[in-house]
């Protein structure tokens, strides 16, 4: 069952249960010495199963495995909420352990077009479900992968996903990975469905691969129905002479995009000096000492538990009484995880703003907050009731709004377009020295440099950007693709891997994460930015007030920002063909075409995306909501 080169034998991965109850009942069964126990029993099952493999002993010991790390979450859940016995018996059968240890040699079976889907393993969730598998060809680029359900096209599947598990004598075999979420809405309402998919290569062949029978799960909402409003005093009537108190939540205080956006707002709050704001995270981060050197409190808030319905209640009710306690005149929620705060605001008879900037279906993104751990199917219910109970939930994008409109009062679903400060961005250009720039990192004046800025991660596709990238490079020998925003992660080390493997090192560079982004534009031709989930990137709207070029999916906001052949270029999602044919059309601009695709770029940034303006609208509201 097990493969030879994984120099692991059953019995010793039957062993693996045995440890981990001896070490957890030693020092006793609660759910943080649980946690510890289980994470270092996978540690050292990843560390044993992986130690001969390409990825190397070492960084197995410094870096769990993400996946394995879920698991172990997974595991606890089980626990608390279906004893030891549930737990033992489907956690370690052998025929678990044979899935986390196997190796699959793609081509074994001959073919030069092989794949599968294999996940889920067993049955598809109703709620959250969504489809993942591999394809791998020795006879041409893939192009695209189709995924079908009972014979019905569904979409294509983003493509360039991790998959250490596959071993050819290809460097795409390490990204061979599809997944695409699936809607709800697209589920049949027999119990099982037919999935199949077809991979179409670069050269025009469609090989189409036999269905799947997949059963579809009905999950279980653990108290779905909405939690009752606590009985609260309503808050203190503002005095007219302070400024208006918000208590404003973020997921996180590091440099990703939403956070960036809920900075420049508080930045503008602080010019006007109008408000006065206590930011709150479930986790610091650099923007920390960014925001207090703005006047602004920051205070490190737990976020309720994920899986216990009655904790989680507990949790938020306390959140409520804070709120209450400090005298908050309005609660601003940043991201879908702040839905908590919503419900806590609301339960305390205190407004409440919702800044939404994800772009998946409901369900899906609440798979991912959740991780689908067990007795964490309560969670959807809060977030539809957050959002039925918002006093106003703002979209930067209309095609993001019109997602979410099934889930509450069309008139409380309002669409600010994002902002940025534009004359920040002008004050650096003053100064800049462009040439100095790009020769300090060795780029040539005659090289054309393009920009992907955003973080390393399977969202952003940065590997599939990569892939594309490298088929132009016989063609355009003078460009050079630069990837910032790298930070350790399994994606990110599967890029550095596909990258050396392909002997790209020269042509595309991966560069941390930069807390000051702007050399990194005004040194830069063009950006490129090929996620198939975005609603407004604030990069893309730094680059276009930079003056660059853009070329982006044609998904969601994008096509909102972007007017195509005049202000930037966009493509079909999930499209090798149109990634590459996207790239060679930017790469081909005559002066006259890059210059006015520029200045056009630049025009849409100025007149409609100017931070000022979305400040005021936003402080207009928070006026009316709190008084």
């Amino acid at each position: 069952m097990f493969s030879t080169r994984t120099k692991i034998s059953r019995a010793r991965a039957m062993s693996a249960p045995v440890l981990l109850t001896r070490r957890l009942f030693r020092r006793g069964a609660q759910a943080d010495v649980a946690r510890r126990g289980i994470h270092w029993m996978l540690d050292r099952a990843a560390v044993a199963i992986r130690r001969k493999s390409s990825l190397g002993y070492h960084q197995h010991r410094m870096r769990r495995v993400p996946a394995l790390k879920s698991l172990a979450a997974r595991a606890v859940s089980m626990i608390r909420h279906e004893g030891w016995a549930v737990f033992l018996r489907r956690s370690f059968s052998v025929r678990r352990w044979a899935r986390i240890v196997r190796r699959t040699d793609a081509f074994a079976a001959g073919g030069d077009v092989v794949g599968t889907i294999d996940l889920p393993l067993d049955a598809i969730s109703r709620a959250t479900g969504g489809i993942s598998g591999w394809a791998l060809s020795r006879s041409g680029r893939i192009d695209r992968v189709e995924i079908f359900i009972d014979g019905r096209a569904i979409g294509y599947a983003a493509l360039c996903m991790p998959r250490t598990d596959i071993e050819a004598d290809l460097p795409e075999a390490r990204v061979c990975g599809f997944h695409i979420n699936i809607d709800p809405e697209q589920l049949p309402a027999a119990d099982t469905m037919d999935v199949a998919f077809t991979v179409h290569l670069m050269s025009g062949e469609v090989h189409a691969f036999p269905a799947r029978p997949l059963p579809l799960r009905a999950d279980t909402n653990i108290d779905s129905s909405a939690s009752s409003p606590r009985s609260a005093p309503p808050p203190a009537t503002r005095r007219a002479e302070r400024k208006i108190r918000i208590a404003c939540f973020a997921h996180d205080l590091g440099y990703g995009g939403g956070q960036l956006y809920l900075q420049e707002l508080l930045r503008q709050f602080a010019a006007r000096a109008q408000v006065d704001c206590v930011v709150c995270s479930p986790s610091d981060g650099p923007l920390h000492r960014e925001l207090t050197s703005l006047g602004f409190a920051v205070e490190i808030i737990p976020e309720p538990p994920r899986t216990h319905v009655d904790r989680h209640d507990q949790a938020t009710h306390a959140l409520g009484t804070w709120l209450l306690r400090q005298q908050f005149d309005c609660v601003l929620a940043n991201t879908l995880s702040g839905f908590y705060a919503v419900n806590a605001a609301h339960d305390v008879r205190v407004p409440s703003l919702w800044a939404i900037h994800e772009s998946f279906p409901l369900s899906t993104w609440s798979g991912f907050y959740t991780e689908e751990r067990p007795g964490s199917e309560f969670l959807l219910a809060r977030i539809k009731t957050a959002l039925s109970r918002c006093s106003a939930v703002i979209f930067e994008a209309e095609a993001t709004r019109q997602m979410f409109l099934a889930y509450g009062r069309e008139d409380r679903f309002l669409k600010i377009p994002y902002g940025i400060d534009v004359s920040t961005i002008d004050r650096f250009l003053q100064t800049f020295d462009r040439g100095e720039a790009r020769a300090s990192l060795g780029i040539s004046p005659k090289s054309q440099a393009l920009l992907c800025m955003g973080t390393v991660e399977r969202r952003k596709q940065q590997i599939f950007l990569a892939q594309a990238f490298a088929e132009i490079l016989t063609e355009h020998r003078d460009a050079e693709l630069l990837l910032v925003g790298d930070y350790p992660s399994s994606y990110s080390t599967a890029l550095h891997q596909y990258l050396e493997e392909k002997g790209l090192g020269r042509g595309i560079r991966v560069i941390p994460v930069a807390p000051d982004p702007y050399p990194w534009y005004a040194l830069a031709d063009g950006f490129v930015l090929l996620s198939a989930l975005e609603s407004m990137p604030r990069s893309m709207l730094e680059a276009m007030a930079f003056g660059l070029p853009v070329l982006a999916s044609r998904v969601f906001g994008i096509p909102e920002l972007v007017d195509d052949g005049t202000s930037g270029l966009l493509i079909e999602p999930n499209s090798l063909r149109s990634a590459v044919e996207g790239l060679h059309k930017l790469l081909s601009l005559s002066d006259n075409e890059h210059s006015s695709m520029a200045r056009a770029a630049r025009e849409k940034i100025t007149r409609d995306h100017d931070s000022h303006g979305y400040a005021e609208k936003y402080l207009a509201l928070i006026r009316r909501l709190a008084t």
